[in-house]
């Protein structure tokens, strides 16, 4: 043990030894005005949830960046310097919204999660659905 106590060090809670993850601002694929704040909400909805993990690095970029829509995930992540970029993109038609989302790993480009959702386009069904996700993401 005294031998091998000059080596070890207690782990470090520094930036660096915590990761980065980088929100992209959501695409709105239709072109109406509503998709369009619908996809920054829930951006920033994300952005809120994530913010309750401390043991991440959290960055975003503004709605109004082209960064995020012309740049490939994975090297946008390691641009940036972080580990994990999330994307995702908003359709919403007369009836129905459709939300994708994805978490993909900077360093190797793969992709670690995706899920869609389809939901009613009717502000109850929105809301029940962001209540619902909120609550089983604590």
């Amino acid at each position: 043990w005294l031998l091998g106590a000059e080596k070890w060090q207690p782990v470090s809670n520094s930036p660096e030894r915590v990761p980065g993850v980088v929100v992209l601002p959501f695409d709105a694929l239709s072109t109406s005005e509503n998709s369009r704040y619908l996809a920054a909400g829930i951006s920033q909805e994300l952005v809120g949830n994530l913010m309750r993990f401390p043991s991440l690095r959290l960055y975003t970029l503004p709605t109004s960046s082209e960064i995020g829509a012309s740049a490939e995930p994975a090297k946008l992540g390691r641009n940036l310097g972080v580990a994990f970029v999330v994307s995702g993109s908003v359709n919403a038609n007369g009836k129905e919204i459709r939300v994708a989302a994805q978490a993909v790993e900077a360093k190797s480009g793969r992709v670690l999660w995706s899920q869609t959702y389809d939901r009613p386009l009717a502000p109850e069904a929105l809301m029940l659905a962001l209540f619902m996700w909120s609550m089983r993401n604590r």
